[in-house]
């Protein structure tokens, strides 16, 4: 998990020893932090969907699966991340309020 803010990263570190999890917090900005290669890649409240692609992308196993809580935005960011990049969507209903969750593969950059 990446977390910059110390105080959330720290709550994620007791949670973690607590549960027995095999977990690591890197406590950096996303964008500082060398490439994760991770099988999933989650954010919830972090940027809109264009800007927040770059950084998924970069953290993202190339089969890996990004999975996206967006709020009531979420179609108009949707669009707007198409213009630059390329992926395989899946969109749920969230069931809390008025969102959705993206669950994207195969993201790719626009040519």
């Amino acid at each position: 998990m990446i977390e910059s803010d110390q105080r959330k990263a720290t709550f994620l570190r007791t949670c973690i020893r607590e549960l027995n999890l095999r977990a690591e917090v890197i406590s950096e900005r996303v964008e500082r932090v060398e490439p994760q290669a991770g099988d999933v890649v989650s954010a919830r409240a972090l940027a809109a969907l264009p800007d927040l692609l770059p950084w998924v992308h970069r953290h993202l196993a190339p089969d890996g699966v990004a999975i996206l809580p967006k709020g009531r935005t979420a179609a108009s960011e949707i669009a707007a991340a198409q213009q630059h990049w390329h992926f395989d969507l899946q969109q749920t209903a969230s069931a809390f309020g008025d969102g959705s969750i993206l669950v994207l593969r195969d993201i790719q950059r626009a040519a």
